[in-house]
């Protein structure tokens, strides 16, 4: 599943229902035996995706693309955070611009860092 949802094309509610919506038929793909790339894809206005990515053990990664061009075909994210669940990566891409971090995740995998219960308040730095 790859659809692509435009950024500022819809209001708040009406992209969180969407995004509901995706999850929904994700979870049905999984369910009859499918085994989708991407829960959701947003589109940002400087030309950016944010993906959800399911993982295993019911938890997802948010990744951004890194800008067009020379990059929009790549098929690798320019940055990832990991979240405890698919919802959670949902609602923290829904409310996320691109700009600095998204919140509500739990461990980036660059740095080490990790927030439990997606807490910035908890970070510390894996050894």
């Amino acid at each position: 599943m790859q659809t692509l949802l435009p950024r500022y094309a819809a209001s708040l509610e009406e992209r969180r229902e969407r995004l509901f919506d995706l999850y929904e038929t994700y979870i049905q793909q999984v369910l009859q035996g499918h085994s989708p790339d991407y829960i959701a894809q947003i589109a940002l206005p400087d030309g950016r995706i944010i993906s959800v990515v399911p993982l295993l053990y019911s938890q997802a990664n948010l990744g951004i693309s890194p800008p067009p061009p020379p990059y929009e075909h790549a098929g690798w994210f320019f940055d990832v955070w990991m979240y405890e669940t698919p919802v959670k990566a949902l609602l923290a891409a829904l409310s996320w611009d691109g700009q600095g971090e998204p919140e509500g995740w739990w461990r980036h995998p660059a740095t080490g860092r990790r927030r439990p219960g997606g807490d910035p308040a908890k970070q510390y730095i894996s050894g």
